[in-house]
């Protein structure tokens, strides 16, 4: 059976890849800071065969022990996340500011380090979800956007580190998706969050997103057997061609699906 470990499992795009891989022969170690909302997650997927771990990222020494409690995983997907301070960098709290960064980033990146020696020989499978600002600037929200950028780029180069050993590292960018982080946007108000960002928010409470689908979508495609060996990439769910990825692999283009200057 197939092991995955999946953090933010409680949130909206953590629930569509439960709904999305539930009926497969997939097994489930959610990983969060609500015990009732993992209780829930594992329910939703199958509850004789899931695994729930409390943990709150925020806390540095949290991730360093999660694997000592998983015997073998055959995928990470990291998905957890947090919206971090709202503002203009210089307005922002240091310790606020560095809380996000180490939910965005540093959690996840131990994750990947601690999971290395729990996949099989035969290689296995990561995918750190990324977020608005990874490709480009995002305003007055400094915190996330740098975060995810990091994430993107640590990606990519551990991807090349582990290729070796059969182990495939992608990010992804799921698109807008309503939740909490939203919600941190609308309550932080225009003048802090910027007029663009507040607009899109308002736009996004109260609609059913198809992103969310279609990101699981993209997640169980590089999960999956066609995409095995595609690695090193930084794919959007919702503009990027994906679905045949594995027709065209390897790129042509190297530069394709990853953070580059554009040469002129």
């Amino acid at each position: 059976m197939f092991k995955i470990v999946l953090t933010g499992a409680t949130g909206v795009l953590g629930s569509a890849i439960i709904a999305k891989l539930r009926n497969e022969n997939v097994r489930f170690v959610f990983i969060g800071r609500n015990k009732a909302k993992l209780d829930a997650c594992a329910i939703a997927a199958r509850p004789s065969e899931s695994v729930i771990l409390v943990a709150d990222f925020a806390d540095p020494t949290a991730t360093a022990d999660i694997f000592k409690r998983i015997e073998r995983v055959d995928a990470l997907v990291n998905v957890a996340g947090e919206q971090g301070p709202i503002g203009p960098f210089w307005s922002t709290d240091p310790l606020h500011w560095e809380r996000a960064f180490r939910i965005n980033f540093l959690a996840p990146a131990t994750l990947c380090r601690e999971a290395m020696p729990k996949f099989p020989a035969t290689g296995g499978r990561i995918i750190n979800v990324s977020g608005g600002g990874a490709a480009g600037p995002r305003p007055n929200l400094s915190a996330y956007a740098c975060a995810k950028a990091a994430l993107v780029r640590f990606s990519e180069t551990i991807a090349a580190e582990v290729a070796p050993l059969g182990i495939d590292v992608n990010a992804i960018a799921p698109g807008a998706i309503a939740s909490p982080m939203t919600q941190a946007i609308l309550a932080a108000g225009p003048n802090a969050s910027g007029e663009s960002e507040f607009a899109s928010a308002q736009k996004l409470i109260g609609s059913v997103s198809s992103n969310a689908t279609r990101a699981a979508d993209l997640v169980a495609y590089l999960l999956s057997p066609e995409a095995k060996g595609i690695t090193g990439k930084f794919i959007s769910a919702i503009w990027d061609d994906w679905s045949t990825l594995h027709q065209r692999w390897p790129l042509p283009d190297q530069d394709q699906f990853t953070l580059r200057r554009v040469a002129q």
